[in-house]
This record gives C-alpha cells, structure tokens and sequence, in this order.
C-alpha cells in the first residue's frame, strides 16, 4: 500500500480525535457569558416604547 493514500484517513482520525477532546461550555457558563438578564430586565420598557411608536 502506498504512503499517499494512507496520508488523508490518518488526517480525517486525527482531526476526529482532537476534535472530540475539546469541551463545549456548560450551559452555567453560557448563561453567565450571556446578557440574557438584562435583556428580560429591558424588556417591559422595550415593550412600551414599541407601543408607543404605534
């Protein structure tokens, strides 16, 4: 078997490898990162200035 057409699965397997070791943030620190709270907070003044443009 030649060398060159081992080159490409080994690259496709190291990548599969490397890739699964890195970890996905937790939904705690996604939310923390997050500006989600302040936006519920704004969103009654949001509300009532769309009202108003009305």
């Amino acid at each position: 078997m030649k060398l060159g057409t081992l080159v490409k699965p080994v690259l496709v397997a190291a990548l599969l490898v490397s890739g699964s070791a890195t970890a996905a943030p937790s939904a705690q620190q996604v939310l923390a990162a997050s500006p989600v709270d302040d936006i519920v907070a704004q969103y009654p003044a949001m509300m009532s200035q769309v009202s108003a443009m009305a």
